[in-house]
């Protein structure tokens, strides 16, 4: 094989895989969260936060993705939310004790 085509296919399969979704690594879970859903004014985006008890600062914060909130984006309520999480890969410039995931909601109970 030439040199030539040795360096085409080599960028030719470099460029496949930087063209490949960094999310298809992302393990997704089922799970189960009970907490506050509230509109985040500053992101645009729904939450539901879970406060760990008898901590002072132990909070998950679950952005939710791909399921429509008909609700006002000024008050907040008490939901248990079923669906598909993972963890958000951007665990920059948030407090101290909080952990952000990403949850593709099934099913979405207020209490």
């Amino acid at each position: 094989m030439e040199l030539k085509q040795i360096i085409f296919v080599t960028i030719l399969c470099l460029s496949f895989c930087f063209s490949c979704s960094l999310d298809d690594d992302v393990i997704k879970s089922e799970c189960s969260v009970s907490g506050t859903l509230k509109y985040s004014n500053d992101s645009k985006i729904w939450i539901i936060s879970y406060v760990y008890p008898n901590t002072i600062d132990s909070v998950d914060i679950y952005i939710i993705k791909g399921y429509k909130i008909n609700k006002s984006k000024d008050a907040s309520f008490q939901v248990e939310a079923t669906g598909n999480c993972w963890l958000n890969k951007d665990q920059t410039g948030i407090p101290a004790g909080t952990t952000l995931y990403n949850i593709e909601v099934k099913s979405l109970h207020y209490k």
